[in-house]
């Protein structure tokens, strides 16, 4: 079974893409500096921002995160 319909992995998708989503919108900057901060393309930050999260893995939402200073584990 393919892990992108497992809804327990979904779930947490969301919730990590709910936790940077409220990080990236308490940065001050524009949307260029928080990808440089986050080593990330503009057009990344843009669908984390907007909640656009079908292009990002769970481990791709987790290594964001970490280096967005989020510590939580889902």
């Amino acid at each position: 079974m393919d892990t992108i319909f497992n809804p327990d992995e979904l779930q947490k998708r969301s919730d990590y893409s709910l936790l940077i989503q409220a990080r990236l919108n308490g940065w001050s900057g524009s949307i260029a500096d928080k990808a440089e901060n986050l080593g990330l393309s503009i057009e990344s930050i843009i669908d984390l921002v907007n909640g656009r999260i079908e292009g990002f893995s769970l481990s791709q939402l987790i290594a964001i995160a970490k280096k967005a200073g989020i510590s939580v584990k889902i």
